[in-house]
């Protein structure tokens, strides 16, 4: 466990944010100090699915994130996690800027190709495995948990979270879609797609009035599918910022997971991002915070600054989106490297993927090794084992509702 130790009360400068009732509170948690360690640690790994200078001298730039969990320490107060020393260790890591057109996910996956190689998005899913692997430990009963043990005060689940822990997410930029419009709209080295009064014929209309990447970017509070280029295959996995906002109503665990693990506490406490001109707490708390308010089972993270610079940040207009992503989780010794949503080295024109070319993070390898603490009956497909969670169904439901709406992408199903 890569653990970095810290004295909440030991950095001076303490970081003001708004809460989601727009009332001013204190958090003493240094966001630098989470910042550091994930850019630390990334800087410490090999080249391996890291930005490459392509031939012509041009640099590739990406997305950084990571997720630790702050573990209090057990003869600290336990009424208050602030008031203590904590443990801050390392969970995951991922880089990645790319996502899956929605044609291939139809015709390809069968859940064995990633979605969705954002950054964020990827270390979400890398915090699942994550947690798959402190549940393994725990039930085998050899080795014990930070994180994790075994839930005896119900019938429900077989798992639950230790009390005295909190998880904090970094990103590198600001997350796509609607809390990074006001950057659009600054940079003139994006392409905006114009106002909606320059709606064409061509251009592809959603469902339930989502809308395509960076098309309208003058409307603010909606949600979005991934940016890309006007003319590039459609994906439909919606932003960043839409599937950060709703973990505060469903939670971090999939819906697999939160089968068998007590969801009460698998929530982010903090979203720490970079101090930018663009990172303006209204507009963040906007997004994050004011879509979801009125929302029953609402836990709003705190949105932190930090003025730590990623290593892998866009600094020169001539650089390019890299094609790879990165994966990293320390305690089950992943580093892995994607391209075209699967392994480095394992896509095909043809297939997409070749035998034993499935990320760690696709459904279909999250699935295998959740399977033991999941109840199936014969003839299920892995869309039926998520149909059975009603409750977790639920709260995605109204987390949509309160979004304004939602799209699914193409049927991702497999036998199980």
């Amino acid at each position: 466990m890569y653990t970095y130790h810290l004295d909440i009360f030991s950095d001076s400068s303490l970081i003001t944010i708004h809460s989601f009732r727009q009332q001013m509170v204190q958090c003493s948690i240094s966001a630098d100090d989470i910042s550091h360690a994930i850019i630390s640690k990334y800087n410490s790994l090999s080249n391996k699915g890291k930005p490459v200078t392509k031939s012509n001298g041009v640099k590739e730039w990406t997305v950084l994130a990571g997720i630790v969990g702050l573990i209090q320490d057990e003869t600290g107060d336990k009424s208050s996690i602030s008031e203590s020393s904590d443990s801050l260790d390392l969970i995951a890591l991922s880089t990645g800027v790319k996502s899956l057109p929605d044609a291939v996910v139809k015709t390809k996956s069968m859940g064995r190709l990633l979605h969705d190689c954002h950054a964020e998005i990827l270390t979400l899913r890398a915090f699942n495995r994550f947690i798959i692997s402190e549940c393994q430990k725990v039930d085998g009963g050899i080795e014990s948990s930070s994180y994790i043990e075994k839930d005896d005060t119900t019938n429900r689940y077989k798992f639950k979270l230790k009390k005295g822990i909190r998880f904090s997410l970094y990103v590198s930029q600001l997350p796509c879609g609607d809390c990074s419009l006001s950057q659009v709209q600054g940079n003139t080295s994006e392409e905006p797609w114009g106002s909606k009064e320059e709606r064409n014929g061509n251009d592809i209309q959603l469902p339930n009035g989502i809308l395509r990447g960076r098309e309208f970017y003058n409307i603010k509070g909606k949600v979005r599918t991934k940016p890309g280029r006007r003319d590039s295959p459609l994906t439909l996995s919606k932003s960043c910022c839409d599937k950060l906002s709703i973990t505060q109503i469903k939670g971090l665990l999939s819906n697999v997971l939160s089968q068998f693990v007590n969801p009460d506490g698998f929530h982010l406490a903090h979203l720490v991002v970079p101090e930018t001109e663009y990172s303006d707490i209204t507009e963040l708390t906007n997004s994050f915070h004011k879509r979801l308010s009125n929302t029953d089972s609402f836990k709003p993270f705190e949105i932190l600054y930090t003025k730590n610079q990623s290593p892998v940040d866009k600094t020169d207009e001539s650089q390019t989106p890299a094609n790879l992503s990165l994966v990293y989780i320390p305690s089950v010794s992943v580093h892995e490297s994607i391209t075209n949503s699967v392994k480095e080295g394992y896509f095909n024109k043809k297939t997409y993927v070749r035998k034993g070319g499935e990320s760690c993070l696709s459904r279909v390898k999250l699935f295998e090794e959740a399977s033991r603490f999941v109840e199936i009956t014969s003839e299920l497909t892995y869309l039926d084992v998520k149909a059975s969670n009603k409750n977790y169904l639920a709260l995605k439901e109204s987390a949509f509702t309160a979004l304004g709406g939602w799209c699914k992408t193409a049927t991702d199903d497999f036998e199980i």
